[in-house]
């Protein structure tokens, strides 16, 4: 496993976008860290930090909010109820709800034989406005989701494009 740092642009980037430059090396990688400062609110002497997950797999934990111990000068994990309260829990629910909302319209689209398969773009273009938001999400939930709810094929951008159909169970 390679691990490879790069600065973050000075205007911020939502959802693993803020990295400067093209975005080929964010394209590139199967996991992007964030680091930030923790919002005033939250940290008032400014000994936190915001750690954002994004990434191909699922089970990476979204955010880590860590905290300076200034007696070792280690950092250490402070819990999600006790840097956001309630807040951080509904956050994740609202994105837990956006990610199934998409996850309904994608199947909503995605034509039940494999002759009819469509591609990302495609899907994209035939998404609801609701849901077209964040089209990396998009990606992202289409990858998670196979095979469980739809089928791939294709060798990505030089072999052919992805082409994606519902499973028989959908």
């Amino acid at each position: 496993m390679a691990r490879v740092p790069h600065h973050i642009r000075k205007s911020d980037g939502c959802d693993g976008t803020a990295s400067r430059g093209s975005g080929a090396l964010a394209g590139f990688v199967d996991v992007i860290l964030e680091l930030r400062r923790a919002p005033k609110s939250t940290d008032p002497h400014g000994i936190r930090r915001e750690l954002k997950a994004y990434g191909r797999m699922q089970g990476i934990p979204p955010e880590w909010l860590v905290e300076l111990d200034p007696d070792s000068n280690t950092y250490r994990v402070v819990s999600a109820d006790q840097a956001h309260g309630a807040g951080a829990e509904a956050k994740r629910e609202k994105e837990e709800g956006r990610k199934d909302d998409l996850r309904h319209a994608i199947l909503g689209v995605l034509p039940a034989n494999r002759e009819q398969a469509m591609t990302r773009d495609e899907i994209w273009e035939k998404l609801p406005d609701a849901v077209r938001v964040n089209q990396a999400r998009c990606w992202s939930v289409l990858e998670a989701e196979v095979p469980n709810l739809w089928m791939k094929e294709g060798g990505g951008r030089k072999a052919g494009a992805y082409r994606y159909w519902r499973t028989e169970d959908c």
